[in-house]
């Protein structure tokens, strides 16, 4: 399979760097409500998580993995909060 945008990066000499800041293990998950849907109570699964090393923001961007194999890439998150 031919992968133009690997190619063009090689190319230009432009790469994608990728910087491991932290590690967080996913203890359990949630289902809540919403608190910013309007109108519908719209359900949400929340990751309750314990961080193992390193630091963790809100401002970064998250790859979700199981074992070795990618789940989710370039993930933002709605809210932190520290218990």
């Amino acid at each position: 399979m031919y992968d133009a945008k690997a190619t063009i990066q090689e190319e230009s000499g432009k790469t994608n760097h990728v910087e491991v800041l932290g590690t967080a293990a996913v203890s359990q998950l949630f289902t809540v409500k919403d608190p910013k849907a309007k109108g519908a109570n719209k359900m949400v699964t929340v990751a309750g998580c314990k961080v193992s090393s390193g630091d963790l923001e809100r401002k970064f961007k998250y790859r979700v993995l199981r074992g070795d194999r990618l789940l989710q890439d370039n993930l933002k998150l709605h809210s932190m909060k520290k218990l």
